[in-house]
């Protein structure tokens, strides 16, 4: 004993010299003599002499070696005594070293749990001795397995503990260990005991308890008794206005948990349809009836602590926009709900335009999950849910009251974030907000001045939430107030609200002078602001604003784009100069901003020109360095994958957007002289394989530097890029095509597009790679078993899905470049009728491999397609390209019309075919014939629902030649087997059709 005594002291002191020896000597003895060992460290463990470190070392090591199975049955029992006595020791700590000894023992020791059972209800009972008590609720606290749990009987005791001791945290403790070992499940009669705790005993602990116990309650559909959920309903309300913040935020999370239920119930999701109806009306009745009390008392939960008024002004009045971010500070000061959220895939989160969250202003410094969000959650479900008008108006009108007889500015802020919540909570198409339009309006546009800083920033917030349901009518005194914001705010986190309300109105308001109004104010405010956060902010607001310029001429439209210019300088010089893509995250709204800029008609200011000339030199810069990182190894995770690709993608969206305002050589020109061969490397690299083939393909190596962290070490995975690769390639085909769509209907004379000709004959082969990934994919789609795990399959399906729209974009592009290369006037003809044949090739391998899963609508795409060619290159097709496209085209056009194919490019169609038909009517063997009398009767579906009369009068003479050539009986009487399967889908009614148009 002594020598153990000994050992436990020196490993009590890590820094002593024998240490190391004293943990050895140990092992040994565990593995030579544990029975002696494990009964000498209990004795350690309940003797009074030792000191506590030593006792609860003892406590420690007994239990390891329970844990590691290293005793038998004897030495098991001899230790139970010595760890029983030891959980009443006077001292708190070895108490709770025994507590731990004793839960090892009962997961090895089941014959034990019904002595056990009596000797902690008998601790329990002796309310007066407060270690006994102490020791014996460690002791249950600790028991976590359920199968202990469910052996121990110790419910009555812990009960009646909860209604004798006089210690509130005892009491507190006992009603927390009687929910875990089972309590709840007694029924309706369990409310009858929580009701005589609640109404007797004051004490905060014992509230928190109670709250949390009926919140189990709730999830498991209790009370179904409407007169029992409303007593709980008028408890809870009281302790929602508690004074301690720990009663009042469980409370707050009893009614978020309330509100959540009652909108899930109405909603009908299948995981609550085990609810009795008695419970699920019970809920709805209760809500209901007591709205403007919750409403009321959740509004002054949200008001800030008095303790963080001093925090938060000092926050606002020093984080101004003329001081630059610190550098971890870019994220806006908001935090989300507490609730618990499905987890998305990391690349399934980009959205373009505005998105609103429920995010709630809070700038303290404590817990992202305090009784402010707490409430503004529990009012966010109380909204959203299906109350009625009037519970809904009584909402509203329970906020601008309290805004017009409010003093605080502290409750003027809470209840400026309960109008925005009520706001966005509410179901779109109701008309509560409406209705109040005008006081709603009016209060916001006085609180956009107010002289709190957090009153405008709460007043911002609403704003962007309110517009939406507001008619324009109500909108252009707020613009004003805002605009005003937007000029002089000094405060960041105001002005950043003020930017998404801006944003939010552009959306919403249809009058000429507001738009304008708050173009000039975010020119103002772009220019002005030094915060990287800010600026993100209000480039997001003018890429909103400027959207509406394609059908408004607003006069402030030169003002942004010398605004969005001015954000653009400082990353001129990495970009253009150095070629490197610094900060991300800042190019992506400006690339987005000025997209929206240039979707507009063309202008004859020589300074809107020069602009546009300068942002396409930087969208050739970056897709070239997006597609250069995404073509070596430069990338260290998945979001560098992502972030190149965006870039990418982005900058080949607004140069197509350019193509619109700019001459097709000048741009053509800056893409080639800037982009270095950027928009043929990013369909390269779209249209290979794998990753593996990338790394083939990489070339040399060059020195663009990592887009998260230059110096951070590349490991040797490569992540999974292949759906960033397609992004960017859709959105590099987009941009081919919008060119030769330009050339389409542009005037030209020779000579001119020449530099344009070049970039889409040295580019346009590549677009048929594209063609080929959804092929490749599918077959190993088709490979993949029922087995494969869940991960890779999702990824390859997000991978095909990517590589189809790429395909559809490249059919698109194709389309677009079979109508503008017989106005390009390429001197290399070998070179173009090369193409073509390639690309009709291409076009049909898609269209044969339709049975091996390629999607349906991809392949009637490319049968479209097909036929376009049929239509545009017809002097460039030899006899077998033109029997090919004919047997896949015509078939497409039976879909055609329930693919909402345009009624325009069916007429164009039609007079393809009968063009050809002219020139080659020997094509038209008899299944040919077939399918075109099916496409015929599939026109009955289109509006309006026969062809134009010239084309109608074509269509006869053509079908009345075929069936004088014994090609076809114009619409049988009779489906046999013997009749064609093209004419085999048709019913009565299409034969009509057909008789009365053609016969």
């Amino acid at each position: 004993m002594d020598a153990l005594i000994r050992c436990l002291e020196l490993l009590s002191q890590p820094q002593h010299t024998e240490h190391e020896s004293a943990r050895r000597q140990l092992e040994l003895w565990e593995q030579s003599s544990s029975a002696e060992l494990s009964v000498a460290l209990a004795q350690i463990l309940a003797s009074k002499g030792q000191n506590t470190a030593l006792r609860q070392l003892a406590a420690i090591t007994l239990k390891n070696m329970i844990k590691r199975r290293d005793l038998n049955r004897e030495s098991i029992f001899n230790c139970r005594e010595y760890v029983l006595c030891a959980l009443i020791d006077e001292s708190s700590m070895v108490r709770a070293g025994a507590a731990s000894a004793l839960e090892a023992l009962a997961s090895v020791d089941e014959t034990w749990f019904s002595q056990l059972s009596l000797t902690l209800r008998h601790l329990l009972l002796k309310v007066e001795h407060d270690a006994s008590v102490d020791g014996a609720l460690r002791a249950l606290e600790t028991l976590s397995q359920e199968k202990v749990k469910s052996s121990l009987s110790c419910v009555d005791a812990l009960t009646q503990l909860v209604h004798t001791h006089r210690d509130g945290g005892v009491r507190a403790r006992a009603l927390r260990c009687a929910r875990a070992f089972g309590w709840l499940q007694n029924g309706n009669n369990i409310f009858n005991t929580l009701g005589a705790i609640a109404a007797r005993d004051n004490e905060s602990m014992v509230q928190v308890e109670i709250l949390i116990s009926l919140q189990e309650l709730l999830l498991s559909g209790q009370p179904d008794s409407q007169d029992q959920l409303s007593a709980v309903a008028q408890y809870t309300l009281q302790l929602l206005l508690c004074q301690n913040s720990n009663v009042a935020l469980q409370a707050a999370e009893f009614w978020l948990r309330l509100a959540s239920l009652r909108a899930d119930i109405g909603n009908h999701r299948s995981y609550y349809r085990h609810y009795s109806s008695s419970f699920a009306n019970a809920v709805r009745t209760v809500i209901n009836s007591v709205v403007p009390q919750l409403a009321s008392a959740l509004l002054k939960a949200i008001v800030y602590p008095s303790e963080d008024h001093a925090e938060v002004k000092d926050f606002l009045l020093s984080d101004l926009v003329s001081i630059p971010d610190p550098p971890a500070d870019v994220a806006p000061h908001f935090f989300g709900s507490s609730k618990d959220e499905e987890n998305t895939e990391e690349d399934e989160c980009d959205e373009d335009g505005l998105v609103l969250t429920a995010q709630y202003p809070d700038h303290t410094s404590r817990s992202t999950w305090n009784l402010r969000q707490c409430a503004a959650s529990a009012l966010e479900e109380l909204s959203s849910g299906p109350l009625t008008n009037q519970a809904q108006q009584s909402l509203v009108y329970l906020v601008l009251s309290a805004l017009e007889n409010t003093e605080s500015e502290w409750q003027r802020e809470a209840t400026l974030i309960t109008l925005g919540t009520i706001a966005a909570a509410i179901p779109a198409g109701t008309e509560t907000l409406r209705v109040q339009a005008h006081g709603i309006i009016t209060v916001l546009t006085a609180r956009l001045c107010d002289p709190e800083p957090q009153v405008r920033e709460a007043a911002a917030w609403a704003a962007a939430r309110c517009f939406v349901n507001i008619p324009t009518e109500f909108l252009s005194a707020p613009a004003t107030n805002l605009a005003l914001l937007l000029t002089n705010e000094q405060c960041k986190a105001v002005l950043e609200q003020a930017a998404l309300a801006a944003a939010a109105l552009a959306q919403c308001v249809d009058a000429v002078a507001p738009i304008s109004l708050l173009a000039q104010a975010l020119a103002t405010a772009t220019q002005r602001a030094i915060s990287t956060r800010v600026r993100l902010a209000l480039l997001e607001a003018v890429a909103s604003l400027a959207a509406l310029f394609q059908t408004q001429p607003v006069p402030a439209h030169f003002d942004l784009l010398m605004a969005v210019d001015a954000c653009w300088q400082p990353h001129d010089d990495t970009i253009l100069i150095r070629r490197k893509l610094i900060h991300p995250h800042e190019l992506l709204p400006l690339l987005k901003a000025s997209k929206a800029l240039s979707n507009r008609l063309p202008q004859s200011n020589q300074d809107d020109a020069s602009y546009y000339y300068r942002n396409a030199g930087r969208a050739a810069t970056i897709a070239d360095i997006a597609v250069e990182t995404l073509e070596h190894e430069l990338l260290e995770s998945v979001e560098d994958a992502r972030a190149a690709a965006q870039l990418g993608a982005n900058a080949f969206d607004l140069a197509a957007d350019l193509v619109g305002v700019l001459p097709a050589d000048g741009i053509a020109h800056v893409m080639v002289s800037q982009g270095n061969d950027a928009l043929e490397r990013a369909l390269h690299v779209g249209a290979l394989n794998d990753d593996a083939e990338l790394a083939r393909n990489s070339g040399t190596k060059c020195t663009v530097t990592t887009l998260r962290n230059p110096r951070k070490r590349r490991s040797n995975h490569r992540p999974n890029t292949r759906r960033h690769r397609l992004a960017l390639a859709s959105a590099a085909s987009l941009f081919l095509g919008e060119l030769a769509s330009k050339i389409n209907h542009s005037v030209l004379i020779n000579g001119e597009s020449s530099a344009a000709a070049e970039l889409i004959i040295d580019s346009a082969p590549r677009i048929l790679a594209c063609l080929d990934t959804p092929l490749r994919l599918a077959s190993v789609n088709l490979t993949l078993s029922p087995t494969t795990p869940t991960s890779p399959r999702k990824q390859q399906e997000r991978d095909f899905a990517a590589a189809s729209l790429t395909a559809h974009n490249a059919c698109w592009t194709l389309g677009q470049l079979f109508a503008a290369l017989p106005l390009l006037h390429i001197a290399d003809e070998d070179q173009v009728s090369h193409f073509i044949h390639t690309a009709l090739d291409r076009l049909c391998s898609v269209l044969q491999s339709n049975a091996d899963g390629v999607p349906s609508n991809l392949s009637n795409h490319a049968a479209l397609i097909l036929g376009s060619a049929c239509s545009s290159l017809g002097e460039h097709l030899v006899l077998p390209h033109l029997i090919t496209c004919l047997d896949f085209w015509l078939p497409a056009l039976v879909v055609a019309p329930n693919e909402e194919f345009d009624t325009v490019n069916l007429v164009k169609s039609f007079r393809a075919v009968c063009a050809i038909a002219k020139k080659n009517i020997d094509l038209f063997r008899p299944s040919t014939s077939a399918a075109l009398l099916a496409a015929l009767a599939s026109w009955r579906h289109c509006h309006p629902p026969t062809p134009p009369a010239e084309l109608g009068l074509e269509l006869k003479r053509l079908l009345r030649e075929l069936e004088a050539r014994g090609r076809l009986e114009l619409a049988p009487r009779v489906i046999s087997s013997t009749t064609p399967s093209s004419l085999q889908i048709l019913k009565p009614g299409d034969f009509e059709y057909l008789r009365s148009l053609y016969s």
